[in-house]
């Protein structure tokens, strides 16, 4: 695992929560519209009129005037944003754990590295009895043994 490969699967991840942010506000937004419209004909009739009629079957058509179809695209507009915000926060945290997995493993790679290095110095150093500085399998069986 290398950094390119991290930043790469990081990139990854983002355009997929970018995706879902735009589809949860258009669905959001759409929605949200439509709530409002169809509220504004059970709730908008003018005095001593009928909303919605079901026999015979009827919508008021004077209770969508311009100020409603305005609230119902700002009301719209309201639940997109608060829908890609609950995305965006889920989505922060699938990334966060993301990283934290493959920075922790390329931790472990620079850490085994590190330990071979040093575990070839000490065997230079010390012989081939001891088997690096965290000694060998059988180093730790004559010590048990002994002590």
């Amino acid at each position: 695992m290398t950094t390119s490969n991290i930043l790469g699967e990081v990139w990854k991840i983002v355009t997929q929560a970018v995706g879902r942010m735009l589809l949860a506000a258009l669905t959001g937004f759409v929605a949200g519209a439509i709530l409002v419209e169809v509220l504004a004909a059970f709730f908008n009739a003018g005095h001593g009129q009928v909303a919605v009629s079901i026999i015979p079957p009827s919508i008021n058509g004077s209770a969508y005037t311009p100020f409603v179809h305005l609230v119902a695209l700002l009301f719209g507009m309201v639940v997109a944003i608060m829908l890609a915000m609950w995305v965006l926060a889920i989505e922060a945290v699938h990334v966060v754990s993301a990283v934290a997995r493959d920075a922790t493993k390329l931790a472990e790679e620079a850490l085994e590295k590190g330990v071979n290095s040093a575990n070839a110095v000490v065997d230079a150093l010390d012989g081939p009895e001891r088997h690096g500085f965290l000694g060998g399998q059988e180093f730790r069986t004559r010590r048990d043994q002994n002590g």
